[in-house]
């Protein structure tokens, strides 16, 4: 499901449905993704879920989950330019009808395409993790952050994602009254 909704505090953007996600017909379905336990590790979550828990994120934690690119694929390899260029377009509209205080994108590709076909900006070959600086148009309260890919085939310790998660949720704290 498509977890994009008012009044979130963040929204995390994965690159799109692998093959358990699409079965499973939930987000990081996958039974190896660190995703799960790195929101729980970081405090993102008061306790570790699974994918089935997805839809109820938004209520229970202000947190939505979606992807920048919808259609399912083996390989994020299969994704051609031409779904990388609307699904960042069709991104951007749900962002606008819902602006979150925090758009975090579980993986670089994923927010390289974003800067690229939303908001046109091309990055530079090494995109630093945490939060970036740049803008969207109409959107300048909501913050960009970008986290390591929490996929077991991204080579950073499960204990590094978790760093990182952890200093997202920090930020998104700071950004509290």
């Amino acid at each position: 499901p498509d977890l994009v909704v008012p009044n979130l505090d963040l929204f995390i953007v994965g690159i799109n449905p692998g093959r358990h996600a699409a079965l499973a017909g939930h987000h990081f379905a996958g039974p190896v993704n660190h995703f799960w336990k790195c929101l729980y590790k970081s405090g993102l979550t008061r306790k570790t879920h699974t994918c089935f828990d997805d839809e109820f994120f938004p209520s229970w934690y202000k947190i939505g989950i979606t992807n920048l690119v919808l259609k399912p694929t083996n390989d994020a390899s299969e994704i051609s330019k031409e779904d990388w260029k609307s699904g960042a377009e069709h991104f951007l509209l749900r962002c606008m009808r819902n602006p979150p205080k925090v758009i975090a994108f579980n993986g670089i590709s994923s927010f390289r395409a974003f800067a690229r076909h939303a908001l046109g900006k091309s990055l530079s070959s090494k995109v630093p993790i945490g939060v970036q600086n740049i803008l969207i148009p109409n959107l300048p309260m909501t913050k960009l952050f970008v986290l390591p890919s929490t996929s077991p085939l991204a080579r950073i310790p499960i204990e590094q994602k978790i760093s990182y998660f952890k200093s997202l949720r920090k930020y998104i704290k700071s950004l509290s009254p």
